[in-house]
């Protein structure tokens, strides 16, 4: 985990040694290890990123070793190439040789070769000695079973016979005694000889046969079954007259079923798609008329609008207050009288009367339009 901000926080108390330095970084670890599992501190995201990295690390070096511990075996001990099924390629299989072959490594060079040699070691194994082949064809075991061990014949010399012996020779002939015959050899297990029986041949069966033999018969009892059946039904029996009386026949109850029109759907559905679409043209016209209505309140309210807005556009003079109005109107008549003297003009004089009178009427608040384009 990640703790250089917990020992920069510490710079102060902070060892310079190397011994005291490693003795302070494990004290803030298990200090912050202890936090962690008592859940009093929460782990952020970079020391988590660094955790990762660590786990990381521990997996590739426990995974190294892992390699160096089966090289080391290899090394000592010549392991079985395992062999696949023939499935992998063999490209495959050349990389997978060239990682799990063990790299060369070479002995230390003894110190006995840089010595000079002052004698040269005997060496102790005992010579060779060469001997014959034995190239006599084996034996057959199984012929010496049951042959006993004969005596060994020896050339005996041959001496006239003499007198005293001559007795005891004719007597073993004139009266044979018991003799016993030589033990069968039992070191060699018993081993009957093998009577082989002649083969002998016997008929092709077939399973098809058995089974296709039950289901003819079967077939065959089934069709006779049925001709036997329709034979008999063939033949004319008359049922016996039965003596009761017979009942009336009742009226039934049940109403007549009159036939009624064919009603299709098709045409149900045609006079409904004709009153929707009649529906629909009324509708359409009645929006029609409405935005043809609208349209026209909309066209007289804008004209409504621009006349006003042209009538208020036209400048009016405001009214001038009574008290400065009389004065004024004293004035301009002693103005017009001297100018009146001076320059007597009807039509001046005309114009005068006519300003005067427009100038009397905007007092009263009444002014027609057409006057004022005239004047």
């Amino acid at each position: 985990m990640n703790f250089e901000k917990y020992l920069d926080e510490y710079e102060e108390d902070k060892p310079r040694s190397g011994a005291k330095k490693r003795f302070f970084k494990d004290t803030v670890k298990s200090v912050k290890k202890r936090k962690l599992d008592n859940k009093t501190q929460w782990m952020t995201s970079e020391e988590i990123e660094f955790q990762k990295v660590e786990e990381e690390k521990r997996r590739i070096k426990e995974e190294m070793e892992h390699h160096q511990r089966m090289y080391s075996q290899y090394n000592s001990v010549v392991m079985s190439t395992p062999r696949s099924a023939g499935f992998q390629t063999p490209k495959k299989r050349e990389i997978e040789q060239d990682v799990f072959r063990p790299k060369f490594k070479a002995r230390k060079i003894p110190k006995s070769n840089n010595q000079p040699m002052l004698f040269v070691r005997s060496s102790d194994r005992p010579l060779t000695i060469p001997r014959e082949f034995n190239l006599s064809s084996p034996i057959n075991r199984h012929s010496l079973c049951f042959s006993p061990n004969p005596d060994k014949r020896t050339l005996q010399d041959i001496t006239p016979f003499s007198s005293l012996h001559k007795s005891e020779y004719t007597h073993t002939f004139d009266s044979p005694g018991f003799k016993a015959r030589p033990a069968p050899d039992f070191s060699s297990p018993f081993t009957p000889k093998k009577m082989f029986t002649p083969t002998k041949h016997q008929e092709f069966n077939l399973r098809t046969e058995i089974r296709g033999s039950a289901k003819k018969q079967e077939f065959e009892k089934q069709i006779n079954e049925q001709i036997s059946t329709e034979e008999n039904n063939r033949q004319f029996k008359a049922r016996p007259w039965s003596n009761k009386v017979p009942t009336p026949v009742k009226s039934s109850e049940i109403p007549l079923v009159y036939p009624m029109d064919i009603e299709l759907n098709s045409d149900k559905r045609a006079e409904q798609r004709a009153l929707f679409d009649k529906e629909l043209l009324e509708k359409e016209k009645i929006k029609n008329d409405i935005e043809r209505q609208q349209a026209e309140e909309r066209r007289l309210k804008e004209q409504q609008e621009i006349s006003e807005l042209r009538k208020s556009m036209i400048f009016r003079a405001q009214p001038i207050p009574k008290s400065i109005s009389k004065q004024w109107k004293n004035d301009e008549k002693e103005t017009h009288k001297n100018w009146k003297d001076e320059n007597a003009d009807p039509n001046v004089s005309s114009m005068i009367c006519d300003e005067s009178t427009i100038m009397e009427t905007e007092d009263s608040g009444m002014v027609d339009e057409e006057m004022v384009d005239a004047i």
